[in-house]
């Protein structure tokens, strides 16, 4: 995960090295390059499971899964551009980590 630091610490030098920090960290963050994306698809795939296990309705069901397929279909993109923007900002460095950007060890 990438943090900025505080704005009276930046340098007025404008490589991406000297103003983004990056943590290390074993658990998801390790694997993907946003979690915070992956965690979201996730509780709405949950959402849509606990609406199915309440109502017992295919219809429900379906209008509780389009929350899901939505989030991934606008979140899969970005976390594809974020990536990108990880692999160009810090090069050979971060692309050794082996971060997929959004399902760990797939995309």
């Amino acid at each position: 995960m990438i943090r900025r630091p505080p704005r009276s610490t930046l340098s007025s030098s404008s490589a991406a090295s000297d103003v983004y920090k990056r943590q290390y960290q074993r658990r998801v963050r390790g694997f993907v390059s946003c979690p915070n994306f992956a965690a979201e698809i996730v509780e709405w795939v949950g959402y849509a499971i606990a609406v199915y296990g309440a109502s017992g309705m295919y219809p429900t069901f379906i209008a509780a899964l389009s929350f899901p397929v939505y989030t991934l279909c606008n979140l899969a993109p970005r976390a594809m551009q974020h990536h990108q923007w990880y692999v160009e900002h810090f090069g050979e460095e971060y692309r050794r980590l082996n971060r997929k950007a959004l399902v760990p060890f797939l995309v």
